[in-house]
């Protein structure tokens, strides 16, 4: 009896619901349903997507020079991280610069020009000079490790004439000096 009261009372006697709320459910229903559509809009772009700088790049050329470092093949080359001269523990021979960068009791040592028949030698590769040269962290003993043709042998950069393939095509393209 409670039962049929409330529905009654809801419905009307007959029932049924109303016409007005019977039109507000369908159009709730229809707007639920058009929200949930999985379709794809109908629009198309009318531009085309903005080409990314990896769609213009169609080659990429590694050049390695073994036992070379990016100094010894382009020191001072013009915008490149490639300087003139490196830090190395102080024991003679280096020139005393404190405002050079260089870690405290270092000293700043010029690069000397070499040309490839003239290098100065070989720096060793095995593991006990790597340490020296690496000297926790610091990178200033390579002159410790190095065959001493010259005090300072591993602070040396090649001749530009006979680098110079190399130079044109770091000015006709990039250099990578990072």
């Amino acid at each position: 009896m409670i039962a049929r009261r409330y529905a009654a009372d809801r419905f009307g006697s007959s029932g049924c619901m109303d016409g007005g709320r019977a039109i507000a459910a369908m159009t709730l229903g229809l707007l639920l349903a058009a929200c949930s559509s999985n379709s794809e809009p109908t629009m198309q772009n009318v531009l085309p997507p903005a080409p990314r700088a990896s769609d213009r790049i169609k080659h990429v050329i590694v050049v390695i020079q073994e036992n070379r470092s990016l100094e010894n093949l382009f020191a001072g080359y013009p915008g490149a991280n490639a300087p003139m001269s490196g830090c190395a523990i102080a024991e003679g021979g280096g020139r005393l610069s404190p405002s050079s960068g260089c870690p405290r009791g270092d000293v700043s040592v010029p690069l000397q020009r070499t040309t490839f028949e003239r290098n100065p030698g070989l720096l060793p590769h095995d593991w006990s000079s790597s340490l020296i040269d690496w000297h926790r962290g610091r990178m200033d003993g390579f002159y410790k490790s190095a065959p001493h043709s010259g005090l300072y042998a591993a602070y040396t950069y090649i001749d530009r004439m006979q680098v110079r393939p190399y130079w044109t095509m770091a000015k006709q393209y990039v250099l990578a000096d990072e």
